[in-house]
């Protein structure tokens, strides 16, 4: 129905046969974005003082590292993979979601349940895995949705470049 390429093959069976590496990139990037920046931005948020300061600082570094020239060189250090690619993906965009997950933690701690969980002796990791998680899931839900489509054109614009296997027939390799 789309037609062929130059060498005969059908475009529409690629299209839906790249399908497949294109949803995992997005789901696991998406997951790995959510995951990091959960992990830094809580940790940041409820611990405070000397952890917070380190954590932003970093995540502030990682603001200024460029996705597509530091994927460029770190997948010339550990040669040209999917998966790969994914995790240079997952590892710099978590970035926002931190810096937005701790805003909320910071919001979220200073609330009387939490304080008269303290106040009840409840340990840092209760308070966090059954206080502060759960309110933050709607907030995670809503990263994950769009760091899906944010990991997507990340690998698409990878592909394009090069940076992916090209015999994997994903959305990326096909446009280039």
């Amino acid at each position: 129905l789309l037609g062929t390429t130059q060498r005969g093959e059908d475009v529409l069976s690629r299209v839906l046969y790249g399908a497949r590496p294109t949803v995992i990139t997005g789901l696991l990037g998406g997951l790995m974005m959510v995951g990091f920046g959960m992990l830094i931005g809580v940790s940041a948020g409820y611990l405070g003082g000397t952890t917070e300061a380190i954590l932003m600082r970093f995540t502030d570094f990682v603001y200024g590292v460029p996705l597509i020239p530091f994927a460029l060189v770190l997948i010339s250090f550990v040669g040209v993979s999917f998966i790969g690619s994914i995790f240079v993906i997952g590892l710099i965009l978590w970035r926002g979601n931190a810096r937005v997950m701790r805003s909320q933690v910071l919001q979220i701690k200073n609330r009387a349940y939490i304080q008269s969980a303290k106040a009840a002796g409840a340990s840092p990791s209760r308070i966090i895995f059954k206080h502060i998680l759960p309110n933050l899931t709607g907030m995670a839900v809503l990263f994950f949705s769009i760091g899906i489509g944010i990991a997507i054109i990340y690998q698409a614009n990878l592909a394009f470049l090069g940076v992916s296997n090209p015999v994997l027939p994903a959305w990326g390799i096909m446009v280039r």
